[in-house]
């Protein structure tokens, strides 16, 4: 698998940071944002009303894109028919680790064992009487790739409510 390393611009790179906090993201995935950018003032940013954060952030993020843009040209990656994000302040190594994880997720069984390249709460999530994963492995083994994604997307779907609390959970956060 060839990848491709380019810049989406800085439209695209705050769109794809402020996801999380349009759709109600927990902590789990807004707090690297201050991580990363530390000229983010996060109590300040928390203590604002959603479209004004917003506002606040997307500026503070324009002008880091600004400063930025030959590095983020020398990071931001993209594959040429599949393609997926890694962020720019990424080292070489976390870089790499990204690509192996989203590699690995279109195939999500593998590597199957815990330390793999999914969200360790999934190993124990259960929805419906058992493990998720269990369910969906069995369905990936027994079933035509066309019939899988079918009824592993229904089953998620009939299970969603479980599934998210789950994951909710484990990332420590309200989604409300």
């Amino acid at each position: 698998m060839d990848l491709t390393f380019g810049n989406l611009g800085a439209d695209y790179m705050i769109q794809q940071i402020m996801m999380p906090m349009e759709e109600g993201g927990t902590a789990f995935w807004t707090d690297p944002l201050y991580h990363f950018y530390p000229e983010l003032d996060k109590a300040h940013a928390q203590s604002l009303p959603l479209p004004e954060r917003k506002r606040y952030i997307e500026s503070t993020l324009r002008e880091a894109y600004a400063r930025l843009e030959a590095a983020i040209n020398e990071k931001a990656a993209f594959h040429e028919e599949k393609y997926f994000d890694v962020f720019y302040l990424n080292s070489e190594r976390g870089a790499i680790g990204s690509s192996i994880h989203e590699i690995s997720s279109i195939n999500p069984y593998f590597p199957r064992e815990e330390g793999g390249c999914i969200y360790p709460y999934f190993f124990d999530m259960e929805a419906g009487g058992g493990l998720v994963l269990d369910r969906l492995h069995q369905m990936y083994q027994e079933q035509p790739i066309k019939t899988f994604m079918e009824n592993s997307y229904a089953y998620c779907k009939k299970y969603e409510p479980e599934i998210r609390k789950h994951i909710q959970e484990a990332e420590g956060g309200d989604w409300t």
